[in-house]
């Protein structure tokens, strides 16, 4: 077994960053311990849908960089991985444990070529093997002088300061995404969005980049008044069957964000779909099957 791998490496850190006990087993396969925060809004599980993507998502940029690191020959060059696609599937609420405050990932990468990576990960139980998430990420790998070109720098807040260690972290992440102006109608659902700094803390420190994880985080917000809407109910609880969600490009902090999305009835549930959009551009897309509650 490698010792514990310093995630660092990969230009993540606290709050982003969030695992306990970070295990390099082999290269390429990495395991950790996942502390449960019980979704805001009206999401079921015991970790949101988002949340989970975002866990499994670092979990899986360690396990490809330690695959990296092991193959390298001559002197290291450091490496930015961005996540570019997310897919993941959710056991139905049933399956899951009551009460989870801990969960396991375990994720095994590879690369397609030396500028793509990419992760099979899943979320377990801490005394089971039921697997209660999988996932499949995607991630571009930039050479350190290529992501510093195409992103400036912007000063830290004194507020936020870059922890000086993030292994064996707690931190629950970023705070949820404060939307404005929400609007709902026969469907279709909008909304604003400033990309703050401390949506983008831990993720490319003192270059802030809104991460993939965290869009999607914005847009399962919407999915509240999109379930009420469409069910004529109010606070009604719903549950993650599959989420696919991809970047289409990169948007700092600073810059207004505008949400929107669609739900239509499936035979299980409903679906909705939504993007995010920076100066009229779509930045990142998602989809969002959901299961509402009987009750």
């Amino acid at each position: 077994m490698l010792d514990l791998f310093d995630s660092t490496r990969v230009c993540v850190s606290a709050p982003y960053y969030a695992l306990d006990d970070l295990r390099v087993l082999a290269p390429g396969y990495a395991e950790a311990l996942v502390p449960c925060q019980r979704p805001t809004g009206q999401q079921e599980l015991s970790i949101s849908a988002a949340d989970a993507g975002r866990r499994l998502a670092v979990l899986g940029m360690c396990a490809a960089e330690s695959l990296r690191a092991s193959e390298a020959s001559g002197e290291e060059v450091s490496s930015y991985y961005l996540a570019r696609s997310l897919y993941a599937e959710y056991a139905p609420l049933s399956a899951w444990p009551e009460d989870a405050m801990t969960l396991v990932a375990e994720a095994g990468a590879g690369f397609h070529g030396c500028r793509r990576a990419f992760a099979d990960a899943r979320l377990t139980g801490e005394f089971s093997d039921d697997t209660y998430v999988s996932a499949r990420v995607e991630y571009d790998v930039l050479p350190a002088a290529v992501f510093e070109r195409m992103v400036p720098t912007q000063p830290i807040p004194a507020r936020a300061p870059t922890p000086a260690s993030v292994v064996g972290s707690r931190t629950s992440g970023p705070p949820s995404p404060a939307l404005a102006g929400v609007s709902y109608d026969n469907c279709r659902v909008s909304a604003g969005m400033l990309i703050t700094p401390e949506l983008c803390a831990g993720h490319f420190d003192g270059r802030p980049v809104l991460p993939l994880t965290v869009a999607a985080a914005g847009l399962t917000a919407l999915v509240d008044h999109v379930v009420d809407g469409m069910t004529g109910g109010y606070a009604q609880r719903w549950a993650p069957r599959a989420m696919s969600v991809r970047a289409d490009r990169m948007a700092g902090a600073g810059e207004w964000a505008v949400l929107g999305g669609i739900g239509e009835f499936r035979e299980h549930g409903i679906r909705f779909r939504g993007e995010v959009r920076v100066r009229g551009e779509v930045v990142s897309t998602l989809v969002l099957d959901v299961l509402v509650s009987d009750g």
